[in-house]
């Protein structure tokens, strides 16, 4: 009995719902999109004070809390030395968006392109230094601080310490990996020296055992109709040996004799620094035609051959010799990786505010490789959208700018009148509300105050530079537009 009265409600509430949103709607229209350009620029809003607590009064504009601030698009003439220091000034402001007044210039016809490349130079240098750093696990400082932009002329002596640092860590390097494969060479030949000894005295016992008059390999000068062999010696790694004796058997036709051994401890390859097994095999054979056979099986495998001498005294003085120098290696290769910890360490501890100037020169040049000169070739012109309610701040950072590169010109600015551009959105905030801002944003975004962005009369601005500070990173000048 109540189905028709829910289904009578359910209407109801719709069509209310729906009066609601049209009556919305039409409102915003009137209030904001039926003045055009005028009543955008020069209607007065609505004063509102809000409360907070025991807190003083806070004055704002009507809706100002989700819409965003009026902006104003104005036009700046800098001189060119002192355009660097006002943009920097802008960049740490945060409130300005410029325009790229050329468009149809290609990247690399621009007149700071060679900046731009110093910076990428630079940056691949930290950015070389940073992997060596994280390599060796060591912790970079991060103190969180944003210094500002260094002057042009500081740049020479950024790109000296990178350069020498660069330089300083490389060779380290190499001389390193030099020591290491020299270093794997010498234990390999230990771990040879020392099973081959094994295998020459456990045939020794056995022909003592069976009583055997010939040996195995007949001394040099020495008389007698024993067989007359040779043998080569070297490591393989362990996961191709077991293909590699059937190739020698089936290469050499079964005439070669093959003693093979693990080595216990893993190997470190200087190339790539992984740990790798190898084993130590010995071949016998004889003729000078199974030798090169065995040689060419052998390269073909990647196998390391060793000498060894076919005397048990001459293996012994070789022994002493090799474990000496494996001793001294290792007091180098300590003494390296000293050196190599400490550059490191000293890196660590400013490599964070370097990427952080490094970056903000990249983008004051990507901005100012937006501008326009003028004929003169000594004055830069640029367009940006501004806040109205903070033309006093960008005017005061200009100054600023200007007294620090040491200019005697003040920059001068005139505002336009937009025309087709539709003006970006600005939200201000405040240190309590900068860390709510990103979710603040993406649940709520403000408004604009003309045409929706959907209106297909009103371009995007998404190809104009914006130069801003955020809490995490420095001051950037991208191509998307400063919301």
């Amino acid at each position: 009995t109540l189905f028709p009265y829910t289904t009578l409600f359910r209407s109801k509430m719709s069509l209310l719902r729906g009066s609601r949103q049209r009556r919305h709607r039409r409102m915003e229209e009137e209030e904001y999109g039926g003045e055009g350009d005028a009543g955008y620029y020069e209607g007065e809003a609505e004063q509102y004070t809000a409360m907070q607590g025991d807190a003083a009064p806070v004055t704002t504009t009507g809706g100002s809390l989700f819409r965003s601030e009026e902006m104003a698009l104005c036009q700046l003439f800098l001189q060119s030395e002192a355009a660097y220091g006002c943009v920097s000034e802008l960049g740490e402001l945060g409130l300005v968006q410029f325009r790229d007044l050329n468009p149809d210039t290609n990247a690399f016809q621009r007149k700071f392109v060679n900046e731009v490349r110093r910076c990428d130079e630079m940056e691949r240098k930290l950015r070389f230094l940073e992997k060596e750093i994280k390599k060796d696990e060591i912790p970079m400082l991060d103190t969180g601080d944003s210094p500002e932009a260094p002057q042009p002329r500081e740049m020479i002596d950024l790109e000296a310490t990178f350069e020498k640092l660069e330089h300083e860590l490389r060779e380290v390097n190499q001389n390193a990996q030099a020591l290491k494969k020299n270093f794997l060479e010498l234990t390999e030949l230990k771990h040879i020296l020392r099973k081959t000894q094994q295998f020459f005295d456990e045939q020794e016992g056995l022909e003592q055992e069976v009583g055997a008059g010939a040996q195995l390999i007949q001394d040099e000068g020495g008389a007698g109709g024993g067989l007359q062999l040779g043998f080569v010696a070297g490591v393989i790694l362990r996961e191709r040996l077991p293909a590699f004796e059937k190739m020698l058997w089936r290469a050499c036709r079964g005439n070669v004799f093959l003693r093979q051994a693990e080595i216990e401890d893993p190997l470190e390859d200087p190339q790539a620094g992984d740990q790798v097994f190898k084993s130590v095999f010995v071949i016998f054979f004889q003729g000078e035609q199974l030798k090169s056979r065995v040689k060419k099986i052998c390269e073909g495998f990647r196998a390391t051959l060793y000498p060894c001498p076919d005397q048990a005294a001459d293996r012994r003085e070789m022994a002493v010799g090799v474990m000496q120098r494996l001793e001294d290696l290792n007091t180098v290769l300590g003494q390296t990786n000293d050196h190599r910890h400490r550059v490191l360490v000293a890196a660590a501890k400013n490599i964070k505010i370097w990427f952080v100037k490094v970056r903000k020169i990249k983008a004051i040049y990507h901005t100012l490789n937006a501008f326009n000169l003028d004929t003169s070739q000594k004055c830069l012109i640029a367009e940006c959208w501004i806040p109205r309610l903070d033309m006093e701040s960008i005017q005061l950072a200009l100054r600023r700018g200007t007294e620090r590169s040491g200019s005697p010109w003040r920059p001068s600015s005139t505002r336009c009148r937009p025309r087709s551009p539709r003006p970006p959105s600005s939200g201000p905030t405040s240190s309590p509300t900068d860390s709510r801002r990103s979710l603040t944003r993406t649940a709520w975004p403000p408004i604009a105050r003309r045409t929706p962005p959907s209106s297909p009369s009103s371009p995007s601005p998404s190809s104009s530079p914006s130069c801003s500070v955020t809490p995490d990173t420095a001051s950037s000048c991208s191509g998307s537009p400063s919301t």
